[in-house]
């Protein structure tokens, strides 16, 4: 799965459920790069990629 893949799954699921208080994303580089969490930062996204609290 590559970036453009994850970015346009997470558009998507952000159109049709609404954002999400806070995602806690995993390690892959589609979750944590700056196209990724930049979609989750505009929609006033929180992200979580500590995994504190697992």
């Amino acid at each position: 799965m590559d970036v453009s893949f994850g970015v346009s799954a997470l558009e998507d699921a952000l159109a049709r459920f609404g954002k999400p208080e806070i995602f806690t994303a995993g390690q892959g580089l589609q979750f944590t790069s700056a196209e990724f969490t930049g979609v989750l930062s505009a929609a006033g996204t929180r992200i979580s990629m500590d995994g504190k609290g697992r």
